[in-house]
């Protein structure tokens, strides 16, 4: 097949560098002039909607990215097949950290039905950890909140209601709600990191649910295996990267995750990205007299 006349010469380091610099080149003359080094700067922030409308005309005109083998450079090809290549690297371009997900958190209390106690989602950060925001929400239960939260730090919001806390410069957040459990208590949650990461902090922020009973002089933790009073937390690392921890002492814990909806929105555009040429080529070959080029 043959190649195209010009051909970028800058060396990138992966298909995400490649779009960010591809997007601030002239859409008139990425095919023939080839780019000076001096003339590509990698912005410090994604722009999402210019990195879509660049595919979008790329996808128009037929052409899709490919790496050139030989230098580790690139040129663009005129096969379809490379539009799958095209549309991960917006996947990866707009993509700046590891997502986590959306937990729907369930927890099994019918051996504990009636038992008066507490609730207590505790928001615990770390020297040096990033900031970071928990949304807790779709509460349901047949057990009963009374009276009105404890809380401490930056918290609001009240059960049954959506509950916000955030962690701002390593102060812990914490929301304590008397409750008489019934038999199933249910809420989802949704973690996000409000700092840049990695960034350079070095410790994990965490997020637990405790249930506590209403004895005296201490309360005790119920439903755990005993190795902590939390029978759900997430571990938030530095990294963006999270590890979910289990310690119902039988069982009586389930978690589901369904992907952050910045993740679907990308994937959908994703595969729009390759859908849409396919689509017009085929509207195209249909038209009397036209030809697959």
């Amino acid at each position: 097949m043959r190649q195209p006349e010009g051909r970028a010469t800058v060396l990138f380091g992966s298909i995400s560098d490649e779009l960010m610099r591809l997007c601030q080149r002239s859409w008139r003359t990425r095919l023939k002039t080839p780019v000076p080094k001096r003339s590509i700067d990698k912005p410090s922030i994604v722009n999402y909607y210019k990195a879509l409308s660049y595919l979008v005309r790329m996808f128009n005109s037929g052409w899709g990215i490919v790496r050139y083998p030989r230098d580790g450079g690139i040129f663009l090809m005129r096969p379809l097949k490379y539009m799958a290549l095209a549309a991960l690297a917006l996947l990866c371009a707009a993509t700046s950290a590891s997502a986590i997900p959306i937990f729907t958190v369930t927890v099994n209390t019918s051996s504990i039905a009636g038992t008066v106690g507490h609730l207590d989602f505790n928001f615990a950060s770390s020297f040096n950890s990033p900031d970071t925001t928990a949304l807790v929400s779709m509460w349901t239960s047949d057990g009963t909140l009374s009276g009105s939260p404890s809380t401490f730090g930056t918290t609001s919001g009240v059960l049954p209601a959506n509950v916000t806390m955030k962690i701002i410069g390593g102060a812990p957040a914490d929301y304590f709600h008397d409750f008489i459990y019934g038999n199933s208590l249910t809420f989802m949650l949704m973690l996000t990191y409000d700092s840049a990461i990695p960034g350079s902090f070095t410790s994990d922020n965490s997020f637990g649910l405790a249930l506590y009973d209403d004895s005296m002089p201490f309360v005790m933790p119920l439903l755990t295996d005993g190795s902590t009073d939390f029978i759900f937390s997430v571990d938030m690392h530095p990294d963006g990267s999270y590890t979910v921890h289990d310690a119902s002492s039988n069982g009586q814990l389930m978690v589901t995750a369904a992907p952050e909806p910045s993740t679907w929105t990308l994937f959908g555009f994703g595969l729009l990205a390759v859908a849409f040429p396919l689509y017009r080529r085929r509207i195209r070959s249909a038209r009397p007299g036209s030809e697959t080029k």
